[in-house]
């Protein structure tokens, strides 16, 4: 079976499109407000050891890095060097992370532990996060997945 055929049977059992993290109170206390910026901070510098860990892992240097993760994740390298520095005003979404986690072909345990920062950990009730999981235990090339996740979504995603 396929990786679009697996997406498929379990999109009957899907109750959002979007990952829809816990609603809050428009007041939020200051800790909350704390913790919202300590875990922004955790995932940039998970994802620059990622980097860095790949650099090391091929050999290569860090503007090449950046370049071979362009490709293979299909994530701009402005974006991916914002989101390692938290500069103007961009954080990593979930869409960036979806193409990261897939496109170096991470366990499920490895994205969770990025996404468990970001808003929440990978759900089967949402299909964006759904339509991950399944790219992940598919092995699915990032090519597949994002014709996948434009597909099944209203998001587009894909390099431009």
């Amino acid at each position: 079976m396929g990786f679009t055929e697996n997406v498929l049977m379990q999109m009957k059992d899907v109750s959002c499109i979007k990952y829809q993290p816990e609603l809050y109170s428009d007041r939020l206390s200051s800790s909350d407000i704390e913790r919202f910026t300590v875990n922004k901070k955790k995932l940039a510098m998970k994802i620059a050891c990622i980097k860095l860990m790949f650099e090391k892992d091929n050999n290569i240097s860090s503007t090449k890095a950046y370049e071979v993760l362009e490709e293979k994740c299909q994530i701009s390298v402005s974006t991916l060097t914002y989101a390692i520095n938290c500069t103007k005003g961009h954080t990593a979404n979930r869409h960036l992370l979806y193409k990261l986690v897939v496109g170096l072909h991470m366990t499920l345990d490895e994205a969770n532990e990025l996404f468990a920062l970001e808003s929440g950990i990978l759900t089967v009730s949402c299909l964006e996060d759904l339509i991950c999981i399944e790219a992940l235990r598919e092995g699915a090339s990032i090519f597949e997945f994002i014709e996948e996740f434009e597909k099944h979504t209203e998001s587009k995603i894909s390099l431009r």
